[in-house]
């Protein structure tokens, strides 16, 4: 604390301090640029920027989930799509410059996240609408795709809350004919669910211990 000003302590017990600190030397505030990670990806149409910030999920790199998503993202339908648990913006981005004619809306519960998602969607040259707000339920109406890398984690506790409100929920945010299109874990059963509350589910893909799943609004 003395870098910042006079400190003293005012109190000591159960094997914690408490300090008092008079700032004098207020620190300089760092701006998110200077905070960012970027790395590039090789994608069909070229390489793609991704600015990833602390505490945003794969900081830094490409995970394998997303890895096998972003090489079927073919013949999604066309209009309203959603990326639903952005991270860094890399789905988004990826097929906002794959389909500029989509609109393409990016959410996530974590301010860090969309941060990183808007200037991904910048150093790419891209515009989208990025979205804070807690799960599925943030979400817009008339989506005609819904792609997702979901989340099964909150901090380093496994949390299947908000994927699995998204699969119950997806149905009410589609278009009739609308997909959704997901990657996860082999171990994770989301297919039962999938079918469940959306329509008959396909495995499209799978590999690295992952597969894609889609389903259609019927």
């Amino acid at each position: 604390l003395s870098p910042f000003g006079r400190a003293r302590k005012l109190d000591s017990a159960r094997h914690c301090q408490l300090w008092q600190v008079t700032v004098e030397n207020a620190p300089q505030a760092v701006t998110l640029e200077s905070l960012a990670r970027p790395y590039q990806i090789d994608l069909q149409d070229g390489p793609l920027t991704v600015v990833s910030l602390p505490g945003v999920f794969s900081h830094g790199r490409l995970d394998r989930g997303s890895a096998l998503l972003l090489e079927n993202i073919d013949k999604l339908p066309s209009g309203n799509l959603l990326d639903f648990g952005c991270g860094a913006g890399v789905l988004g981005a990826a097929v906002k410059r794959r389909y500029p004619h989509n609109d393409v809306i990016m959410l996530d519960v974590d301010a860090f996240a969309t941060a990183s998602s808007r200037l991904t969607l910048a150093a790419n040259g891209l515009q989208a609408q990025v979205l804070t707000g807690d799960g599925i339920d943030a979400a817009p109406m008339g989506l005609n795709t819904i792609l997702s890398n979901p989340p099964f984690h909150v901090g380093v506790h496994t949390d299947y809350m908000a994927t699995e409100n998204l699969l119950r929920k997806a149905r009410q945010h589609l278009k009739s004919g609308g997909e959704l299109r997901l990657v996860a874990n082999n171990f994770l059963r989301y297919q039962p669910l999938i079918e469940e509350h959306v329509g008959q589910c396909e495995v499209r893909a799978q590999g690295s211990g992952f597969k894609i799943y889609s389903a259609k609004r019927s």
